[in-house]
């Protein structure tokens, strides 16, 4: 059965994770937020300037119209000879060059209105991407601070003098430990968090064919003094927990899996008796085709 157990190097929380991880989604929700919006200004200014671009396009298309027929009207005169043609010839002219000049104050106005919204088009994108930016950062930090809400596994073996974490299933960090007397058995114990009381944590252990008990064993591991790990303690949760064992990680520990530790001489339930497959064969003569199939054993 557990038993409570309190040791210095058992880790305890530093931060207020459940809060930070609740602030940063906050966050991260209004950026995405200001994300969206400034997206949506480059957009509407897009297609501000594309509705200007072709309004401007418009205006050359139909003052290009004007000038040919102004250039035709201005032709005819010049080639009339009867007075009558002359006056309605004259009357062409005037009204082309009218025209044209109303199609250049259209022409120009079309223009003075392009401008700015080209230019406003450059710097609503740069703020687009620099919204979306940050909100994929603000994200990110959120999916990891809500992570670190997950329990922290760690291993420490004496056979390979090194410490494993894993994290919602996951390895997160590998590293030496210094171990007292790495030649004498030091046990399988395992250390459960079981409650978060005064700003401490509250932990539980089992040993499994004890070499010595529970406290001397964790006296014995010198905790490496990592940044990396000084970090992932310091956000350990409830149902965190921390294996020290003669043995190394089993072959089965993988992804989805925390850590499986077989123990050298103990029964190993199910895993023993799994069967393995044997490298032995069998012949099967079909009518046409003799296979050689792999078998259970």
């Amino acid at each position: 059965a557990p038993i409570e157990i309190a040791h210095p190097a058992l880790f305890v929380p530093k931060l207020d994770i459940a809060a930070k991880a609740a602030q940063r989604k906050v966050q991260a929700d209004e950026a995405a937020g200001k994300a969206s919006q400034a997206r949506l200004a480059a957009v509407a200014a897009s297609r501000e300037a594309a509705r200007a671009t072709m309004a401007l396009r418009a205006a050359v298309t139909v003052k290009t119209r004007a000038d040919a027929q102004l250039a035709a009207a201005q032709a005819a005169l010049a080639s009339t000879k009867s007075p009558d043609k002359e006056e309605l010839a004259k009357d062409a002219v005037a009204k082309a060059t009218a025209r044209l000049e109303e199609l250049e104050t259209k022409l120009n106005a079309a223009k003075a209105d392009l401008q700015p919204k080209l230019d406003a088009v450059g710097p609503l994108r740069e703020a687009a991407a620099s919204a979306a930016a940050a909100s994929a950062a603000a994200a990110q930090e959120a999916r990891e601070l809500s992570r670190a809400l997950e329990p922290v596994s760690v291993f420490i073996s004496r056979k390979t003098q090194r410490l494993y974490v894993r994290r919602a299933f996951a390895p997160i960090l590998e590293i030496p430990v210094t171990i007292q007397d790495p030649e004498r058995p030091i046990g399988t114990h395992v250390f459960t968090a079981v409650e978060q009381a005064n700003g401490g944590m509250r932990w539980s252990v089992i040993s499994v064919n004890d070499a010595g008990d529970a406290k001397s064993a964790l006296d014995r591991i010198a905790f490496p003094q990592d940044a990396s790990f000084d970090r992932i303690a310091g956000t350990a949760q409830l149902r965190s927990s921390v294996i020290i064992s003669d043995e190394e990680l089993s072959s089965e520990t993988g992804k989805g899996t925390d850590f499986v530790v077989l123990l050298g001489g103990e029964p190993q339930g199910g895993i023993a008796r799994r069967r393995s497959y044997a490298p032995a064969e069998a012949w099967y003569q079909g009518p046409r085709y003799r296979y050689r199939l792999p078998f259970w054993r």
